[in-house]
């Protein structure tokens, strides 16, 4: 089984009405920020893998920890492998638009290339085979068994294609259809009986917008349900918790800003967590001892994370990352994996060493699995602007031997700003400003200590 999450392939389209997202940021923030339960795990950012060899709309993680990212470079896609060691490797061209991307048990690494209507290998050696079989209209992302079949969603076509290890697809063209899906299938996974569910972000709009759905379809491709499950608006990307009573499905609602969690039954919650603005991938951590399970959800356009706890809700929002978070992957140790669109780039939130697990922090080391999970505390900070300014000043109470950092972004850019810390007393009062462009700016404080950073408190605000 290997290591999948969904794809971005919506934000191409997406980044040409950026400016009209802007007015919708502050309403979306206060949402993803509401307070909630205690965390399942602290997470600290960041460790940046770049750059990638274009704009990453996927990603993957093999078994020995290297990380794939599948490219949009012009019509001639790419693939860049991370390695655990550190060597930058680029594969490519593997075909047009390459919306997802996934490995099987052998290390042979797929991409669904959307404007090919194919599937693309790269073997253990490296030997890109860019038409290595067919899949449907518009494929979208794919998911791989156990068996090494591989199961491709094909928007356009509204089906799945099944492909065997050899390179064999199902049924015949154009759509070489295993099964009907709903319509316009985004992503797809793949449950531990071998039930494959697919979320479609096209459906009937009724007055309470519940306008996506979730598709079961069996093993054998037979009795599919293509409406089995309704969803919040345009789910794009699905993810898969194992529970006692079977299989727990959770979607990232890109036009909803939230998260929807259907049950083994098929029912659903189709707003069980709200999430930051076009949030775009989603990836569940294995339930631990306790039988929980942390779900991480990419927010496109707010350049963070919301972190939720599948027993508890809403834990709290990681920030900040690079430009444009979009798909998201988890390795066997419990590393996360954010790719930046728009950064070109990757961030890592790194978990600390099996000695602290039973604390299930994750804290950022650049050489590796950290050595200690004091994570510093997030500093309480009073924002200032005045009257529609365009410079803002973060004023807060510092600690002892912890530095903290300015960092100041939109969808476009970012800037980082170390701050400053004076004595006054027996208190260390820190501050740091910046003066930005007229527009709505996210603003964050984060803490460092001994190699580890923190997650420190962010606001919105617009600049006038």
């Amino acid at each position: 089984m290997t290591t999948h999450s969904a794809s971005t392939r919506h934000l191409r389209r997406m980044l040409a009405g950026g400016a009209a997202v802007l007015a919708a940021l502050t309403a979306a923030l206060t949402a993803a920020l509401a307070v909630g339960a205690v965390p399942a795990r602290a997470l600290t950012a960041i460790e940046t893998l770049r750059p990638t060899r274009g704009l990453p709309a996927a990603i993957a993680v093999d078994a020995a920890g290297n990380v794939y990212t599948a490219n949009i470079n012009g019509t001639e896609g790419t693939v860049t492998k991370f390695s655990a060691d550190g060597k930058v490797t680029n594969y490519g061209p593997v075909g047009d638009g390459p919306a997802d991307i996934a490995i099987d048990s052998a290390g042979n690494v797929f991409t669904a290339n959307r404007y090919n209507d194919n599937v693309s290998k790269i073997t253990p050696d490296g030997k890109v085979v860019i038409d290595w079989a067919p899949a449907g209209v518009a494929p979208e992302a794919l998911a791989i068994d156990e068996a090494g079949f591989i199961y491709v969603a094909n928007e356009g076509s509204s089906s799945v294609t099944r492909i065997s290890p050899a390179g064999t697809p199902s049924g015949s063209s154009p759509d070489f259809a295993w099964a009907r899906t709903d319509r316009a299938p985004q992503d797809i996974a793949i449950a531990a009986d071998g039930t494959v569910y697919t979320a479609n972000s096209s459906g009937p709009l009724t007055d309470r917008g519940e306008s996506g759905s979730i598709s079961r379809l069996p093993v054998d491709g037979n009795g599919a349900n293509p409406t089995w499950a309704r969803t919040g608006h345009r789910p794009v990307s699905l993810a898969i918790v194992q529970s006692g009573a079977g299989q727990v499905i959770y979607t990232a609602n890109y036009g909803a800003n939230s998260v929807s969690r259907i049950a083994a039954n098929g029912s659903s919650t189709l707003t069980w967590g709200r999430t930051g603005q076009y949030p775009s991938g989603i990836v569940a951590s294995t339930p631990t001892g306790s039988g929980d399970s942390d779900i991480f959800v990419t927010n496109s356009w707010t350049d963070n994370v919301s972190q939720f706890s599948a027993s508890k809700g809403y834990v709290q929002t990681l920030e900040p990352t690079g430009a444009g978070p979009s798909a998201a992957a988890l390795d066997k140790d419990g590393n996360l994996y954010v790719t930046n669109y728009r950064g070109e780039s990757v961030t890592k939130f790194t978990a600390c060493a099996a000695t602290q697990a039973s604390s299930g922090a994750l804290a950022v080391a650049a050489g590796g699995l950290a050595s200690r999970c004091a994570v510093p505390a997030s500093p309480k900070v009073t924002w200032v602007t005045r009257g529609g300014s365009r410079k803002v000043t973060a004023r807060f109470t510092a600690e002892a031997g912890v530095t903290y950092r300015l960092v100041v972004g939109n969808q476009n850019r970012s800037s980082s700003y170390r701050c400053k810390v004076k004595r006054s007393g027996s208190r260390r009062l820190g501050s740091c400003s910046a003066t930005v462009a007229k527009g709505t700016w996210r603003v964050v404080v984060t803490p460092t200590k001994g190699g580890v950073t923190g997650t420190g408190p962010g606001w919105t605000f617009r600049a006038r």
